[in-house]
C-alpha cells in the first residue's frame, strides 16, 4: 500500500494481522483517506494449523479468520459474529447466520434457537467468551478447534519511527491483546490519540500517556470508521 501523494500530517496507524488492516484502510471512505497516512504494522501474525474438520456438522465462527482458513461449507450452517465474519462466511459456502456481534450475544442467541447440534467453534488459539464451554453447559453439544495460532509480533520500524515523531497518530485498536501488546511498547513520552473498539479495549491500553481513549459506540467496523473519522476532525493541523 503506497502511502498518499500529498502526505497527510496525521498517521494512521494500524496494528491488526496484514488481512485485516487491509480490509480496513479500503473499508474508509476516500475522502477520510486522504486525509490520513497508513502504517500498517500487524502485532499479531495469524499461523494456519492443520486439524481434520471433515466431520463438522455445523460451525461457530468469531472472526473471519476462522471461515477464510477453514474448510468449505457447502451449504452447512455457521453461526457468526459481526458482519465481516458472517460474509466471510458466506464466501467459503456456508450458510451463515449473523448473532450478534459480541460473544455473550452470539452465546445467548444460540442458546435461544436451541439447536440440535453438534457445533463446532472454529477459532485461534486464543480466544475470548468461553463460548464452546458456555453452550455446553445450556446443553449444547460444542467443541472447540483451533484452526491458527496468533503469534505476537513487536511493532516494525516504520511505527516505531513514526512513534518519535511529533506528527498526530490515530491508533484504533480492535482486541484485548493486541492493546496489551501495543502498551508493553509504547513509550511514557508519546501521545496519541487512541480507539477502542470496546470498554474492554480500553481498559488494556489505560495507564498510559496518551490523549483520553475514544471508545466505539459499539463493537463494528462501521463504527470504528465513524470514531476515525470524527478523531481526525477533531485534530488541529498547522
Amino acid at each position: 500500500m503506497a502511502n498518499n501523494a500529498k502526505h497527510p500530517q496525521i498517521t494512521l496507524l494500524l496494528t491488526r494481522p496484514q488481512r485485516g488492516s487491509d480490509a480496513f484502510w479500503r473499508a474508509l471512505p476516500v475522502s477520510l483517506r486522504d486525509q490520513l497516512t497508513p502504517i500498517i504494522s500487524p502485532l499479531v501474525r495469524i499461523d494456519p494449523i492443520a486439524n481434520d474438520l471433515s466431520d463438522i456438522n455445523s460451525a461457530i465462527f468469531t472472526s473471519a479468520n476462522g471461515p477464510i482458513l477453514g474448510p468449505e461449507g457447502d451449504d452447512r450452517i455457521a453461526y457468526c459474529v459481526g458482519a465481516q465474519t458472517t460474509q466471510a462466511a458466506r464466501n467459503a459456502g456456508w450458510d451463515a447466520r449473523h448473532l450478534g456481534n459480541t460473544a455473550d450475544q452470539l452465546v445467548d442467541q444460540i442458546i435461544e434457537l436451541a439447536p440440535s447440534g453438534p457445533l463446532t467453534h472454529l477459532c485461534g488459539t486464543h480466544t475470548r467468551g468461553d463460548v464452546a464451554p458456555r453452550l455446553g453447559m445450556a446443553g449444547i453439544e460444542t467443541t472447540q478447534i483451533a484452526i491458527y495460532d496468533q503469534a505476537l509480533q513487536p511493532l516494525s520500524d516504520q511505527a516505531t519511527a513514526a512513534l518519535g515523531r511529533e506528527n498526530p497518530i490515530i491508533l484504533p485498536l480492535f482486541s484485548p491483546r493486541t492493546a496489551r501488546q501495543f502498551k508493553k511498547q509504547l513509550n511514557e513520552g508519546v501521545t496519541l490519540h487512541l480507539i477502542a473498539l470496546s470498554p474492554a479495549v480500553a481498559h488494556e491500553i489505560l495507564g498510559k500517556n496518551t490523549k483520553p481513549v475514544h471508545i466505539c459506540a459499539e463493537p463494528t467496523r462501521k463504527a470504528m470508521i465513524e470514531a476515525v473519522q470524527n478523531v481526525a476532525a477533531s485534530i488541529p493541523l498547522g
